[in-house]
């Protein structure tokens, strides 16, 4: 496409919507094309007038015939220029928007990115899932003096993803861009009036130590849980990465992070429960949970069941046409506003598939159909077997015990799991006197030869109690049909019930966000058990928890694009709990949350999710009930009305 040198200036009066430039973008791998077909006018009224600027807008070329890393969208991404003059006699407010947008399916996507500059500022960055009327609004309030003008750059691009996206291409994005000058200040947009109630806290946290405040803090001795040394004092805002931007999350004790939107109640009655974080045991029966108190309290370090029982919390339900209050979990990189249910919200099995092996149906939050299953990928970190507990069993590894290697093994594809071939039983002692009986053998450590879901392969014997192995993976790698429907975990489904209950009405003020189920297995555990993501991440002495999610090969689990979900282990763990949990003074605590996350934990004799248990994590087995908290997310647009984000007075979000 040829580029014409054509300047175009319209001037428009304050507090009027003019329409100044018409954008048609075409969006191929090739270019993205822009052209101004707006004919020059002006209109005055009183002292206030304002002029739009723009240059070289016919022709926007993209170079890069592919989507482009969000970190090069200055050097890559189409760009469009333009400038507004003040040129009356007093201030103005202005609002930016793109209006009259028209984009097929494929584009209302996450990836489909914009941001807008002025100079080396970001103003503000979004995406195009959620455009509402076929408008969308870049920016609001943006200040111009009188007889000043401000420079602007509106960039946009297809964020690359490092999955399949041809199915954004050889397609059409029309648009204009409208401004709307104002002489007076309009209602601020709410994500902007949490950042201006709470600075940002700039020091890096301590993410390995539950966040306090000081006057909890200073409560906390060395035989407290958790200890001093276990707690660091780090309240408020803090900001990091996405995968859209910067985020910005609140962490450790919290007090104006509440939200209420207007009319929504609860539609039953929810029955409270009791818990003790010490043992994360939770049930509806407070005099159950003395009993279990008085009978395993010295397990748990308590010197009496008094003691236990004085741990004993309430988790909150609900009443019929109470309120629904939410916690502002953090604003994301896209301007949305994630928030989570200050109450306990619904109950029930996440799945009860009792069999192991079905780590696909327990762990993903939609999957795909088992159709087999293929041997499993070896550890990279070699084992010691001293003290470790193999196949289930309550007894550690004896040196004693005669254990079946072998110099193969075969593998059942139908339904995971491995057998020895032809195998000779040894204890560890006969291993240690002559180690080629058992170095580069198979083994299961069983005394058993039937098929197993454990296997391992000796390395070295360095004595007769410890035998160095590695650990293949757990039954074995299932195998699922790409071309089979996606199929809804109970819990998934459970929140989409949830959303259909109580948020058909106020659909319009939510946003389609990201959600993670994070199903990467960076390690395999010393029982070939999967380690996941997030389990990774936090579970280590530095946890180096994330609000990017990572991208995943499997046919399950992954980055959800959705109006509602869970909080994810990372979330949690920025929140406030550390490395050796039992932080009772962070925000997430104050209603005792106790909420399945989305998060895989781990998969091994049971498929393990992490769940919230109120001051800590937990991993939980497919067969428990636990609390569901729905996750939701405002509109990036959401304008400020009252309130002050404190329980009392929360900030209201209206439907009009």
């Amino acid at each position: 496409m040829e580029k014409e040198n054509n300047k175009k200036k319209v001037s428009i009066l304050i507090g009027a919507i003019v329409v100044v430039l018409v954008l048609i973008v075409g969006i191929t791998y090739a270019y993205l094309s822009s052209n101004n077909k707006t004919p020059a006018n002006s209109v005055k009224s009183g002292t206030l007038l304002i002029s739009y600027e723009d240059d070289n807008l016919n022709s926007i070329r993209l170079e890069n015939i592919s989507p482009i890393y969000d970190k090069d969208i200055k050097e890559k991404a189409s760009k469009i220029s333009f400038q507004v003059n003040n040129t009356g006699t007093a201030k103005a407010y202005v609002d930016i928007n793109i209006t009259d947008i028209s984009l097929p399916n494929e584009l209302a996507d996450l990836e489909f990115k914009w941001a807008l500059y002025s100079g080396d500022e970001k103003i503000s960055n979004g995406n195009f899932r959620n455009v509402l009327d076929n408008k969308l609004l870049l920016t609001n309030n943006e200040e111009i003096e009188s007889t000043k003008n401000k420079s602007y750059e509106l960039y946009i691009w297809i964020s690359e993803s490092e999955l399949n996206q041809s199915d954004m291409m050889e397609k059409t994005f029309t648009g204009k861009i409208t401004i709307n000058g104002n002489q007076n200040k309009q209602p601020e947009l709410l994500s902007k009036v949490i950042k201006d109630n709470n600075p940002v806290n700039n020091k890096k946290p301590d993410l390995s130590k539950n966040a306090v405040s000081q006057e909890y803090y200073d409560t906390l001795t060395e035989s407290t849980h958790p200890k001093q040394s276990e707690a660091v004092v780090e309240s408020g805002l803090f900001k990091t990465n996405d995968d859209d931007g910067d985020t910005y999350y609140f962490r450790g004790h919290v007090e104006n992070n509440y939200v209420k939107i207007e009319g929504l109640k609860w539609l039953d009655d929810m029955q409270s429960t009791y818990t003790n974080d010490t043992f994360g045991f939770t049930n509806s029966s407070l005099s159950l949970m003395e009993m279990v108190c008085n009978s395993i309290y010295s397990s748990y370090g308590y010197q009496s069941g008094e003691e236990c029982i004085d741990d004993i919390i309430e988790i909150p339900g609900h009443k019929k046409d109470d309120d629904i209050l939410f916690k502002i979990i953090r604003i994301n990189g896209d301007g949305t506003i994630r928030l989570v249910t200050n109450n306990a919200a619904v109950t029930g099995n996440w799945d009860t598939t009792l069999s192991p092996k079905d780590e696909v149906v327990d762990l993903g939050y939609t999957y795909k159909t088992i159709t087999g299953y293929e041997i499993g990928e070896k550890s990279k970190e070699e084992f010691s077997s001293e003290g470790v507990k193999f196949n289930n069993e309550e007894n550690e590894y004896s040196s004693t015990e005669s254990y079946y290697y072998a110099d193969s093994f075969t593998f059942d594809k139908k339904n995971g799991g491995y057998t020895l071939t032809n195998p000779v039983a040894h204890t560890g002692i006969e291993c240690n006197n002559d180690k080629s009986l058992c170095e580069g053998k198979y083994t299961q450590f069983s005394i058993s030869t039937s098929k197993n879901n454990e296997l391992y392969q000796v390395t070295t014997v360095e004595s007769e109690a410890n035998i160095k192995y590695y650990a293949y993976e757990y039954v074995g790698k299932a195998i699922l049909d790409p071309n089979g429907e996606d199929i809804d975990n109970p819990m998934k489904t459970t929140m989409d019930n949830w959303y259909n209950q109580y948020m058909t009405n106020y659909d319009k003020i939510l946003a389609n966000t990201r959600y993670c189920n994070d199903t990467t297995t960076p390690k395999i555990g010393k029982n070939g058990e999967l380690q996941y993501g997030a389990y990774v991440r936090i579970k280590n002495d530095n946890p180096e928890p994330s609000f990017i999610c990572p991208n995943t090969d499997k046919l399950y689990g992954g980055e959800y694009d959705l109006k509602i979900g869970l909080l994810s282990a990372d979330e949690v763990s920025f929140a406030g709990i550390g490395k050796i949990d039992h932080n009772k003074d962070y925000y997430l605590y104050e209603n005792h949350i106790i909420s399945l996350l989305m998060s895989p934990a781990i998969y091994g004799y049971n498929a393990m999710l992490y769940s919230l248990e109120s001051s800590m994590f937990g991993n939980i087995a497919s067969t428990i009930s636990r609390n569901q908290n729905p996750v939701l997310n405002l509109r990036a647009d959401t304008p400020f009305t009252e309130g002050n984000g404190t329980k009392d007075q929360p900030y209201i979000v209206s439907i009009d």
